[in-house]
């Protein structure tokens, strides 16, 4: 059993300032799924309101049509110039998280070697005990709890950390304490009609909470 909390985050929207490459690249590729175009951000916000994958499922995508979007997204990012846009501030908030003996994970749809080569990138690689990226599934409740198995810790000293509403309600779905972040994909309203624990405007309110007495 570790000595500290697990802190668990999500990556894009959380770490990773990905939002606007994502809308392009969204727009770029939406016919070939039969999708819509998103006119705005507020189109990928809301996609993004609920687990992204039951939403494309929905719409009438297989799960194949699924993999295949997932990972045309995955090397457009790659070829993209702002792949390691990081927003401000969470560098610092990940590094004083990390004290207290904390372990620090990482529960994304992302791929995992995209999500490792960035924290490599901003030398944010050492703070991570484990990342589960979407070679992992697809359900962010049961990827929280692999996470929490693998690491050996219990739910009550477990915090989720996300910017979406509909991973709040994941993570809510294995009672752990949730922390939105409203720099992300979904803005405060969104967040708050998912109950979060608590909101975050700024990442400094990360360790205020996580860690109070630093």
């Amino acid at each position: 059993m570790n000595k500290g909390n697990l802190i668990i985050f999500d990556f894009d929207g959380v770490i990773f300032d990905s939002i606007e490459t994502f809308k392009d690249i969204y727009n770029k590729i939406h016919r070939k799924y039969n999708l819509p175009r998103a006119k705005s951000k507020k189109y990928i916000s809301d996609l993004f309101s609920k687990n992204i994958f039951e939403k494309l499922k929905k719409i009438g995508l297989t799960q194949k049509k699924i993999e295949q979007l997932i990972n045309e997204v995955k090397i457009s990012f790659e070829k993209k110039e702002d792949r390691n846009k990081i927003f401000d501030g969470i560098s610092k908030a990940i590094i004083k998280i990390k004290q207290n003996d904390n372990s620090l994970a990482i529960v994304t749809s992302n791929h995992r070697e995209t999500v490792e080569s960035f924290l490599k990138n901003h030398h944010l690689n050492k703070y991570f005990n484990l990342i589960l990226g979407s070679e992992s599934g697809f359900n962010k409740s049961k990827k929280i709890n692999l996470a929490i198995k693998r690491l050996n810790s219990f739910k009550k000293y477990v915090y989720f950390i996300s910017d979406t509403a509909g991973d709040i309600i994941e993570g809510k779905k294995v009672d752990v304490k949730t922390i939105a972040v409203t720099w992300g994909y979904n803005d405060r309203d969104m967040l708050s009609k998912a109950n979060p624990d608590f909101i975050c405007d700024n990442p400094k309110d990360l360790y205020k909470i996580i860690n109070p007495y630093i």
